[in-house]
């Protein structure tokens, strides 16, 4: 039996249409809805690129949500050039935990091991940019002042800060 080839193309057609409405109706309601959040400088706050930038605006730093990546703005680069042409590597934490009174609330290192940064300009994340991000993320929201930060950066140091603490992580 054979089977008229003006039907299996028309399937091919249906399964490629579902499959083109499926990914529209997940890129709608799928949680984040912005593709790329913008950090100011001394800011913690993740504005959603695409509604916050206006031009003459100079974020300091981008988060890519698909990419997982932190992305330094560079005036007279796109984000695209900068994803394509340089090296993403690994932050320089090897665990974070969030903690209430000396008790572990939240361990995050699953989150932040796959994350990236682009290194350049010496601009690397914050503390309370991952923990922004990482809240974005979760949908947990925590409050000024009650929670602590411990991080075990790549030399084996510890360190204790607050979740807003916007001093770069490589301490620079």
């Amino acid at each position: 039996m054979n089977i008229p080839a003006w039907i299996i193309q028309f399937i091919i057609y249906i399964v490629n249409m579902f499959d083109k409405i499926s990914a529209y109706i997940l890129d709608f309601i799928a949680y984040p809805p912005h593709s790329y959040y913008m950090f100011v400088e001394n800011d913690f706050v993740p504005y959603p690129y695409e509604l916050s930038y206006t031009e003459g605006d100079e974020p300091y730093m981008l988060y890519d949500i698909k990419e997982r990546a932190f992305i330094p703005w560079v005036s007279g680069r796109s984000v695209k050039d900068i994803i394509s042409k340089d090296k993403r590597t690994p932050l320089p934490v090897l665990s974070l935990t969030i903690n209430y009174s000396d008790e572990m609330m939240y361990d995050l290192t699953d989150f932040i091991e796959n994350m990236r940064v682009f290194h350049i300009n010496g601009i690397i994340p914050a503390v309370a940019h991952i923990i922004s991000i990482w809240q974005i993320h979760s949908g947990v929201t925590l409050d000024e002042g009650l929670y602590d930060v411990h991080y075990l950066d790549t030399m084996g140091n510890e360190h204790v800060t607050d979740i807003r603490c916007l001093k770069n992580l490589g301490g620079e």
